[in-house]
């Protein structure tokens, strides 16, 4: 199993929302593992995620594994 980190700093809430929208619109259906928050002088918001599994044709039916 691969995992893969995402990982935005932002300067404030909306600029946060903002990356996290963007992230999770172009990452459609992934499997979040784990979340992680920190405040300091910016806040850092951490993503661990797993991609969904491809999709392989056969006999003309799709299959997942």
């Amino acid at each position: 199993m691969i995992y893969k980190t995402y990982v935005a700093e932002a300067g404030n809430a909306a600029e946060l929302t903002e990356k996290l929208d963007t992230f999770f619109a172009a990452n459609e259906g992934i499997e979040i593992v784990s979340t992680d928050q920190s405040h300091g002088a910016s806040i850092l918001f951490t993503i661990i995620y797993k991609q969904p599994a491809e999709k392989k044709q056969v006999g003309g039916f799709t299959r997942r594994e």
